[in-house]
């Protein structure tokens, strides 16, 4: 079956494959979290999810051409960041908009998949939507089956060495790394980075920080600051609870990526990997260097520095 965007482009079936499995989890939290925002309007976190899922719908339906879902969310988004910022208050018309605009995307989506030619007329909940707050508006505009790794091989793997933690040059293979599991896709950072992985442990909050940054462990006498990888490169948060954490060493700054599921350790083919920002479908480009497609899987390879840079400022602060 041809599946064709907006622009009457043939998609990728593979990357819309991935769009419509994360759209149609997207949406479900969505609607979950929107029925408890009808319980508790002040519910915070709740207001993160939402726009979280309408961020990575809005970005991913852009990157495919699929204008009108691009419109609607980025719209839907608007309203959201306007109550993040405290400058709109949440009343049961917001909901009801909210509500409507995502069953649009799901038409449109499921327009789309039949290749059946229906005329959905939404220009009357765009307009509903850019009514609410007509100044101060942004301009910007697969799931994989989770399994277990023994963690004690997959240090064996990186080589980590709890007496001889620092990397070795000789000895580094960049193109080796390793591959975890973060909101539904696979990830990959490059394993010289990596000093070991280590099972979720208690944080010690940090004040005046951004909200991504979990708190600190202490782990064997390094004070080290862990960074959610959810909230860092903002992605949703599904329900699988992160499992890992894997320990950074860089210039000789330690620092924890709060993760799910560490897969393995593999090679890759730097001549394989994609650069363009149109292959890095449900993840924050700025935060991605470049995507690889590998036994079947795309496996998208994280900006490293990028992500840290803020854990890497602690350090010094804390020193």
């Amino acid at each position: 079956m041809a599946l064709i965007s907006d622009n009457n482009e043939l998609l990728d079936e593979a990357y819309f494959r991935i769009f419509l499995e994360s759209t149609e989890e997207y949406i479900q939290y969505i609607e979950e979290h929107l029925l408890d925002l009808e319980k508790d309007p002040d519910n915070q976190k709740n207001i993160r999810e939402i726009f979280r899922c309408i961020h990575s719908i809005k970005g991913d339906s852009g990157l495919l051409g699929l204008k009108r879902v691009e419109k609607i969310t980025h719209e839907m988004e608007n309203i959201l960041d306007h109550i993040r910022e405290g400058r709109l208050s949440i009343t049961s018309d917001i909901l009801d908009l909210i509500f409507q605009g995502t069953e649009f995307v799901k038409c449109h989506v499921k327009n789309i998949v039949t290749g059946i030619e229906k005329k959905i007329n939404d220009e009357d909940i765009v307009t509903a939507l850019q009514s609410i707050n007509p100044s101060d508006r942004r301009t910007d505009h697969v799931k994989i089956e989770s399994h277990y790794i023994n963690l004690n091989e997959i240090n064996q793997e990186i080589g980590h060495k709890k007496n001889t933690p620092e990397i070795i040059p000789d000895t580094i293979n960049y193109n080796k790394y390793l591959i975890f599991k973060l909101a539904n896709q696979q990830c990959a950072i490059p394993i010289h980075y990596v000093q070991e992985v280590i099972d979720i442990v208690q944080f010690t909050k940090v004040p005046y920080v951004e909200d991504y940054i979990e708190g600190v462990i202490n782990l064997r006498g390094y004070i080290i600051p862990v960074i959610d990888l959810y909230k860092r490169c903002n992605l949703p948060q599904l329900e699988s609870i992160p499992q890992n954490i894997l320990i950074i060493n860089n210039n000789k700054n330690k620092i924890g990526l709060k993760l799910d599921d560490v897969y393995s350790v593999e090679e890759l083919d730097k001549n394989n990997i994609y650069t363009s920002e149109q292959c890095f479908l449900g993840m924050d480009h700025q935060f991605v260097s470049g995507v690889i497609k590998q036994n079947e899987q795309l496996i998208f390879i994280l900006k490293l520095d990028k992500i840290i840079d803020r854990g890497q400022q602690i350090i010094k602060n804390i020193s």
